[in-house]
């Protein structure tokens, strides 16, 4: 018994420590019309080391019904939309400037490389439409940061 109520408080305290927020909206029916996750994590910041920034992951259902999808690392956001794609995505990262040092990569879920390049401007197009239907894993680094996401082909 004693083990089991350890192992209870090991996982809510864990929970308080990812610092995880998910809300959702719904319409008068009932139905979800919008979800955003939020996970927060201290960062030193490099130019000023007794402020620390907050890094911000979180998705937005948009008006013509794709996700766009934030991250926010530093001073720095990275935006990924549309999301679920025909094939054709943007990555754009505001805050851009000469120091940035930045690539994406993206793989199947089985694991197969489909793009490793870098990024060299605010604003990258990725194209994709050679590939089969499905979801995709998209890793950014940005700064020495990685972040990934899911992106899905219809």
């Amino acid at each position: 018994m004693k083990k089991l109520f350890l192992i209870i408080t090991a996982f809510l305290f864990a929970g308080f420590l990812t610092g995880q927020t998910v809300h959702f909206d719904y319409d008068a029916s009932g139905n979800r019309i919008h979800r955003e996750i939020i996970y927060q994590e201290n960062i030193p910041d490099s130019t000023n080391a007794t402020t620390d920034t907050t890094q911000l992951k979180s998705s937005e259902l948009t008006a013509n019904g794709t996700k766009e999808y934030t991250a926010t690392v530093g001073k720095q956001t990275i935006k990924i939309y549309p999301n679920p794609s025909n094939g054709f995505f943007t990555i754009k990262i505001e805050g851009w400037d000469a120091h940035t040092k930045a690539s994406m990569s993206m793989t199947s879920l089985a694991g197969k490389s489909i793009i490793e390049e870098p990024i060299s401007r605010e604003t990258t197009k990725v194209q994709f439409r050679n590939q089969p239907d499905g979801a995709y894993l998209l890793t950014i680094v940005l700064n020495g940061k990685r972040e990934t996401w899911k992106v899905i082909k219809r």
